[in-house]
This record gives C-alpha cells, sequence and structure tokens, in this order.
C-alpha cells in the first residue's frame, strides 16, 4: 500500500475562484513533468493518460509503479 492523500472540499469555490486554481496546479503539473521530469497520468496513473481538471474534480497520480492506491 502506497502514501495517499485525499481532500475534501469544506466550502464553496466560486468560479473565479476555481478558475484561477487549475490555473495554478496545470502550472505545478506543467514545472513537474518539464523541469523534474515526473511522468504524471489520471486518477489510475494510466501509461499515456494525463491529469483531469474537471468544473469538480482534480485527479492525478503517478505513472504506473509510481502511482499509489491503484486497484
Amino acid at each position: 500500500m502506497g502514501y495517499t492523500h485525499y481532500w475534501k472540499q469544506t466550502r464553496w469555490i466560486e468560479t473565479t475562484e476555481w478558475r484561477r486554481i487549475l490555473s495554478e496546479i496545470r502550472l505545478i503539473m506543467q514545472l513537474a513533468t518539464e523541469e523534474l521530469g515526473i511522468a504524471i497520468g489520471d486518477g489510475k496513473g494510466v501509461e499515456g493518460s494525463a491529469p483531469i481538471f474537471e468544473d469538480d474534480c482534480i485527479l492525478f497520480n503517478g505513472i504506473e509503479r509510481d502511482g499509489y492506491d491503484v486497484a
């Protein structure tokens, strides 16, 4: 079993704030992949996948054996 972190939203986030959060997490992901060489995929860590950024969630995981808690 790997180390996993889950967060739940405890307050309402307005659309403009959520868009800013998405923009900032995309920048972090870009730096992680391009500058640090960290392979990041969808929530299951499938090879060739990409993180998921939606109106109600952000899902990402390391790729394959670098991912965690993948069933």
